[in-house]
């Protein structure tokens, strides 16, 4: 397996661990803390990372050639989208039933695009 995918799967598990965290305390509370708001900034900047290192490895297409691939990137738009929104309330502590909503079906989202690069993988 090529290095720059070995470091990406490193980031984007790292990334999985931090957003369900984030997420599912978000979701299951209620609430937002500073340390949420701390583990997804994490997550997204893993998540990133991640993508940078397969955009590498793709030889620098930025293109995504099949479904994973734009799956992917509309998840990462999706958990930025999401962290707007929690840094948004981080002065509140309580949010909308709405967010939590969206948190979690962006999550799953993520989720599937995440299970289907270990799939591509093989």
């Amino acid at each position: 397996m090529p290095l720059f995918v070995m470091i990406g799967a490193l980031f984007m598990t790292v990334a999985l661990v931090l957003y369900t965290i984030g997420i599912a305390t978000t979701v299951f509370t209620g609430t937002i803390k500073k340390r949420t708001v701390m583990l997804q900034t994490l997550a997204v900047c893993a998540d990133a990372f991640g993508t940078f290192c397969m955009i590498v490895n793709s030889g620098w297409q930025f293109i995504p050639v099949d479904f994973h691939g734009w799956l992917g990137y509309i998840a990462l738009a999706g958990m930025i989208v999401d962290l707007v929104l929690v840094h948004g309330r981080k002065q509140e502590a309580s949010v909308t039933t709405s967010i939590r909503i969206y948190s979690a079906c962006i999550w799953i989202l993520w989720i599937a695009s995440y299970s289907m690069g270990f799939v591509k993988m093989g």
